[in-house]
């Protein structure tokens, strides 16, 4: 055998197996749009709170930074200050 029928053959099974580990994508058809009937303000009342929510954990954030902050302060300091 020619090194270039061995090439083709090791490409050739190579490519069923790489054909059999990853399968073509099959993607779904989505279905048309439909607006839910009974709630029209649920898609906006959950992203109000969703965005309170992350202001009230951005909020807190900031007041824990703010003290870990003023803790590494005092401890630094410590070995400094008298009583």
């Amino acid at each position: 055998m020619s090194l270039l029928s061995i090439l083709f053959l090791m490409t050739a099974a190579l490519g069923s197996c790489a054909a059999q580990t990853f399968p073509p994508r099959r993607v779904p058809i989505p279905p048309p749009y439909q607006p839910i009937p009974h709630n029209t303000f649920h898609a906006l009342y959950f992203d109000a709170t969703r965005q309170a929510y992350i202001y009230n954990a951005f909020a807190v954030m900031r007041v824990m930074r703010a003290e870990w902050k003023k803790a590494v302060e005092r401890m630094v300091m410590m070995p400094f200050t008298h009583g």
